[in-house]
């Protein structure tokens, strides 16, 4: 794919301290002009509001935060993976066949558990001077929702 898109809603794209949205605007520097799709942070997560950015835009795939894009790009006339591959942000069982990463978030909150005990341990007591950040890698995993596309 070479015009991807983001599109989430604003409390999602928060949930991760913007983090998503960051760095895709990232990548987008690393890219020509031509294959650059401004993001969809929106308040309003709505149907017109998704469809607006998609007809204006035309990604050939979409990274999304909610799987309801889904049935909005059908109602738009468009196939998935066919016409525009489609990536889920937080991928959980309940999506099986669509493509995405899957958080873990089940790891991550057991080391968030670690580091309370290890502050504990310590004696630590309070909101820390020098606050630690923990990341759990997400893992790729493929699903229906894309396919090979041609060079």
């Amino acid at each position: 794919y070479r015009r991807i898109g983001l599109a989430v809603s604003r409390r999602f794209a928060a949930r991760a301290d913007n983090d998503w949205s960051g760095a895709f605007l990232a990548y987008q520097h690393h890219i020509p002009p031509s294959r650059r799709v401004p993001p969809l942070v929106t308040a309003r997560w709505a149907a017109d509001t998704f469809g607006a950015w998609y007809r204006q835009h035309q990604p050939e795939a979409v990274i999304i935060g909610d799987i309801r894009a889904r049935d909005w790009l059908r109602r738009l006339g468009a196939r998935v993976p066919r016409d525009v591959g489609l990536v889920h942000l937080e991928w959980s069982d309940e999506l099986r066949g669509v493509a995405g990463i899957r958080q873990h978030a089940y790891f991550a909150g057991a080391a968030a558990v670690e580091l309370i005990v290890e502050q504990l341990e310590h004696g630590e007591r309070g909101i820390p001077a020098l606050p630690k950040v923990v990341l759990v890698e997400g893992r790729w995993l493929n699903g229906r929702t894309v396919c090979s596309q041609k060079p």
